[in-house]
């Protein structure tokens, strides 16, 4: 610096030189974002010059948007030629905000009330270096829930789940819904079974586009056979006949004998009603075997007939009650003396087969024609050929 520099002083007052206006900041004002706060980089007291007090007060203003301990920023010329310029002013304003985006807060944190699963929480907090300081709400916690209950549900009863929280001792209780069977079918011969508790279904079901039928027994499903269910019978395999006369001959059964009574008793009591109550009407001509179910579908139908149709007719009786039948054609003694063309049943009782003659007992009351053998049968007779009724596969045939 040169002696007349030295001698050369300037207050508050005294304007700047000519010559250094070309780096002053004029009228047309420059400004920086500090924290949101736009500082004008202008003169203050209006004179388009910056002049220490200018300085001084955009200093301030930086200056105190931020807390600076030990540290204070200058408030006079930064290149010593004794003049604040826009060039000090900026480098001032770069300095504080270097400063302040470097400076954090150092808090204090104090918990004055724990989260739990019952009720919020508290925690206080103050800067050590600016006390800045508030409260934070703490979220409610999740219950620390153990179990003391857990029954699984099952396929036909709801589960159950008791839960209790080791924090505020709430209890919790749930009710997981029963899941229901899983069905499966693996034959026609064995029952729909669940997969989860091997429970077997009961009542009609279907396989192979046929019906069958079961039935519970000591806890177990069973297939029922050659018997009269739920209004159809069913044959030796299991399988519903739906055949027409076999279902005129179940709904004979069921209307004329108690499905509370045994079978040997049932077919007594479809016997007489029979004989007693259908009419024996003369009809010529001795029906083909392969005729036998319209023979019997005529009398069931039209409640008259003669031997032949009494004699098909308690054939298919039999047979829904569970016995083996078949029909005998051959010949009898007449009233003359003579033997005229005759049929009647035979029905597989007790491991021999034994006479039904219904048609007989229309007229000869006084006799026994009822489960009788050939030996103790009250007409000298002959057998010429027999027709036999199966039921088997769900059909009805004779042969």
């Amino acid at each position: 610096m040169t002696s007349s520099e030295e001698e050369t002083t300037f207050s508050e007052e005294e304007t700047i030189p000519q010559e250094e206006e070309s780096t002053l900041v004029t009228e047309e004002s420059t400004t920086e974002e500090v924290k949101g706060i736009s500082v004008l980089l202008g003169d203050v007291n209006g004179t388009s010059k910056i002049e220490a007090r200018d300085a001084r007060e955009i200093l301030r203003v930086s200056v105190g948007l931020i807390a600076i301990e030990a540290e204070k920023a200058p408030v006079a010329d930064i290149n010593c030629d004794g003049v604040i310029n826009s060039n000090d002013a900026r480098l001032a304003l770069r300095m504080s905000v270097l400063l302040e985006e470097t400076i954090s807060h150092k808090y204090f944190i104090t918990v004055e009330n724990e989260a739990t699963c019952k009720k919020e929480g508290n925690v206080s907090f103050y800067c050590t270096d600016c006390s800045v300081s508030g409260k934070v709400k703490i979220p409610v916690e999740p219950h620390a829930f153990t179990t003391l209950i857990n029954i699984s549900p099952s396929c036909t009863k709801d589960g159950y789940v008791n839960k209790v929280c080791t924090v505020c001792a709430r209890i919790s209780t749930s009710t997981p819904s029963k899941l229901g069977h899983n069905w499966k079918k693996t034959s026609a011969t064995v029952a729909t079974t669940c997969t989860r508790c091997s429970q077997q279904n009961t009542g009609w079901e279907k396989y192979a586009g046929k019906y069958y039928y079961f039935y519970e027994q000591n806890g177990k499903s069973v297939l029922a056979v050659n018997r009269i269910v739920d209004g159809f019978y069913v044959d030796i395999g299991g399988e519903r006949v739906d055949d027409e006369v076999i279902k005129l001959a179940v709904d004979f059964v069921q209307a004329h004998s108690s499905s509370e009574d045994t079978n040997e008793k049932r077919l007594e009591d479809c016997y007489n009603y029979l004989y007693k109550q259908f009419d024996y009407k003369t009809m010529y001509g001795i029906p083909a075997v392969k005729d036998m179910a319209e023979c019997a579908k005529h009398m069931f139908t039209n409640h008259n007939g003669n031997c032949y149709r009494y004699a098909s007719t308690f054939a298919y009786i039999a047979r829904v009650l569970g016995y083996d039948s078949r029909v005998i054609l051959g010949k009898v003694r007449g009233v003359y003396g003579d033997m005229v063309n005759h049929s009647y049943t035979e029905v597989f009782v007790d491991g021999k087969w034994l006479i039904c003659d219904a048609s007989q007992n229309t007229a000869y009351g006084q006799y026994d024609w009822y489960l009788c053998t050939q030996e103790n049968y009250p007409k000298i007779n002959s057998r010429e050929s027999t027709a036999t009724l199966t039921v088997k596969n769900g059909e009805a045939t004779w042969s």
